[in-house]
């Protein structure tokens, strides 16, 4: 009888770790504040799969984020799809100013899209989770 309690004793505590494990990666794989949903694509935007952007033109004007920072110097004609990609490990948004264009959370190496203005300027955007992420793009006629 001692022998089925040291085996009890033993495997109690290896129980109660291995269900601890598997429900913190079940609570880890929901979305959450920190963990958001990519699958959500607002008005005026396109969010797709890193690897459904690999199959796009070449071409098109795109925008990396990258150590929470936007790529700058991005010009683009009047009304073109800019693309946008998260290198980063974590969700950010590239959203103008003036709410013109929004791609909407991009989780950690999500890729969206967003349409330029009509209008030929210079548009302001900001990342609205870290509002320290600023930048601009030139739209050409």
């Amino acid at each position: 009888m001692s022998t089925n309690n040291r085996a009890l004793r033993v495997s109690m505590p290896l129980t109660v770790c291995i269900l601890g494990a598997l429900t913190a990666a079940a609570l880890l794989s929901l979305p959450g504040p920190d963990r958001l949903d990519d699958t959500a694509t607002p008005a005026g935007s396109s969010a797709e799969t890193p690897n459904a952007a690999a199959g796009g033109a070449n071409d098109e004007p795109r925008i990396n984020i990258a150590d929470f920072t936007f790529e700058s110097g991005i010009s683009v004609q009047a009304g073109e799809t800019l693309t946008v990609t998260n290198s980063d490990g974590v969700a950010h948004t590239l959203t103008s100013n003036d709410g013109l264009f929004d791609t909407g959370d991009l989780g950690g190496g999500a890729t969206g899209s967003v349409i330029a203005p009509e209008v030929a300027g210079t548009y302001s955007f900001i990342c609205l989770i870290h509002p320290s992420m600023t930048g601009s793009v030139t739209v050409t006629p």
